[in-house]
């Protein structure tokens, strides 16, 4: 089978491979995402792990071609094989229903063993009826399933390594691909990696390692950037944590009413499985607003400079079901959101992996781990990754009053104020510029020279006196109050009554522009510049 990539041009698969292509495990992941929900901030993210299949296959070829790699023909067939079916077992939405694992959710070890034995077959034919695809168990000899069993499950050495370890076939397709499709270019690791593989006799038996010289090191190094590069910018885009969340909710709610079971998570696309999950009554709301782009918005954040007791209190909330739900009664109770309006995003798994044990070989044989010949380096890249960590309160209500209110209650009940402060929905703000927009119309139309007082005080940014104005525009201070006094009466007339602010100070008055319709009126200034 010739198959057109992409990224790579022409891929060729033999017969056996091709007759694992078309089994319902693998076309199954044509409806599984690479990404889950960050098509939702990169349009272009469509990419499944159907297509990752195929190019992490690729990868394993292109390392065992180029490296070298002394192997046999049937390791190689086997190698082959289970990098094609190294996502099989990935349930739908991976990267977030992987997480409920702590609730008695099925792992990939179990499930690709179902999926080897038949067992899986059975699942799917219970459920969904006869189907005439063939399985992964139809395909297979036995003796290959039980390999490619010991290759998936970390019990084949080096094998395993080029599919599953620090650097391996898997991780070199989805940078590239998950780069390409998000139109970043984060992806553009050094090739020279695929010439540096290596096979190492350790005491652990035969692993994976790379060769050890300078030009290897940097290519290891911009592969390692890379990865964290792209978790940064992309996989823990604080939009597609929003949806994570969302969908991780109604998951749960689906789940505990039955109406979809552990199972159907399995054999499902995603799309599949959430028009499922809409089934349920308490889930339909989330689904429906995931479907239809309508998320929940930031209302309180926290990142790693906050304080390690709050961070440890948070952090405790994830062991703790009956905490983080008393957490959420309480900041509803206390903010007037109702708590079907507050969803709490705990801190994602940052993902590090302990990049030192990367192992370095001579010509000699003799080997080294990476983190004693480039230590700083590698601690460097560790506290990036510690600094991702990100805590978030998100709110379903488009209100911009209820956002407020939610963000303060949540800097009282957590002690530590919020990096980010609520915006307000982008159709209030349309309205509410329309109707300043028209305000400064009016103002300039009475009296030019009083909409010039306006935009000055814009600047200001703080409270300033009639005769500071005055000595800045050169004119008496009786004339500047009587601009003060004509645009709090327009702006008053055409609703826009809050824009001034003002304060005595003995016997000074003070006078404010409210920096939510501040913005606005900076933006006019030009045009009214030009008049």
């Amino acid at each position: 089978m010739e198959i057109r990539n992409a990224l790579y041009g022409d891929i060729i698969l033999s017969d056996e491979e091709a007759s694992i292509i078309d089994t319902y495990e693998m076309q199954r992941l044509r409806h599984v995402a690479q990404l889950g929900f960050v098509n939702l901030v990169y349009p272009c993210a469509n990419h499944t792990r159907f297509e990752h299949s195929i190019g992490t296959r690729w990868m394993a070829q292109k390392i065992v071609r180029l490296s070298g790699i002394p192997i046999s023909r049937k390791d190689e067939r086997l190698l082959y094989t289970a990098a094609l079916l190294h996502d099989a077992a990935q349930p739908a939405y991976v990267h977030i229903t992987e997480r409920l694992s702590s609730i008695g959710m099925p792992v990939h070890e179990n499930v690709i063993k179902y999926i080897l034995d038949g067992t899986y077959k059975e699942k799917v034919l219970e459920i969904k009826g006869d189907i005439e695809t063939p399985f992964v168990c139809d395909v297979l000899k036995k003796d290959d399933q039980d390999s490619i069993y010991e290759i998936l499950t970390g019990n084949r050495a080096y094998l395993t390594d080029l599919i599953a370890g620090y650097i391996d076939a898997d991780s070199l397709d989805y940078l590239r691909r998950d780069s390409f499709y998000t139109g970043l270019p984060y992806g553009n690791y050094d090739d020279r990696i695929f010439s540096s593989f290596k096979i190492i006799n350790t005491d652990r038996g035969e692993r994976i390692g790379f060769k050890n010289s300078p030009d290897t090191i940097n290519s290891i190094l911009s592969i390692l950037n890379a990865r964290f590069t792209l978790r940064k910018a992309v996989y823990l885009h604080h939009t597609s944590l929003i949806a994570d969340k969302m969908f991780i909710t109604a998951l749960e709610y689906a789940l505990s009413d039955n109406t979809i079971n552990e199972f159907d998570i399995f054999i499902s696309g995603d799309l599949e499985l959430l028009l499922t999950m809409r089934g349920s009554k308490r889930a339909k709301s989330l689904v429906e607003r995931l479907l239809h782009r309508r998320l929940f918005k930031r209302v309180y954040v926290l990142d790693d400079a906050t304080p390690t007791p709050i961070r440890s209190t948070i952090e405790g909330m994830e062991r703790d079901v009956i905490e983080l739900n008393e957490a959420r009664r309480r900041i509803s109770e206390e903010s007037g959101v109702t708590e079907e309006n507050i969803l709490i995003g705990l801190p994602a798994p940052i993902a590090w992996k302990d990049y030192n044990k990367i192992l370095l070989v001579s010509d000699k044989s003799d080997y080294v781990e990476l983190g004693t010949i480039i230590s700083s380096e590698i601690r460097l890249l560790e506290e990036r990754y510690r600094s991702l960590w990100r805590f978030g309160v998100y709110c379903g209500s488009s209100e911009y009053d209820n956002l407020i209110r939610l963000s303060n209650t949540c800097n009282e009940y957590f002690g530590f104020t919020s990096k980010i402060k609520p915006k307000k929905p982008y159709i209030e703000v349309n309205a509410m510029k329309e109707i300043l927009n028209d305000a400064i119309s009016a103002l300039s139309e009475r009296n030019h020279a009083s909409s010039k007082v306006l935009f000055m005080l814009s600047d200001k940014r703080k409270y300033v006196s009639r005769n500071e104005l005055a000595d800045e525009l050169q004119i008496k201070p009786s004339t500047v109050s009587y601009y003060l006094s004509l645009i709090e009466k327009v702006m008053s007339d055409n609703g826009c009554k809050e824009i001034l602010h003002t304060k005595r100070v003995g016997r000074t008055k003070y006078w404010l522009v409210d920096e939510k319709y501040g913005g606005l009126i900076r933006e006019r200034e030009d045009d009214f510049s030009r008049v």
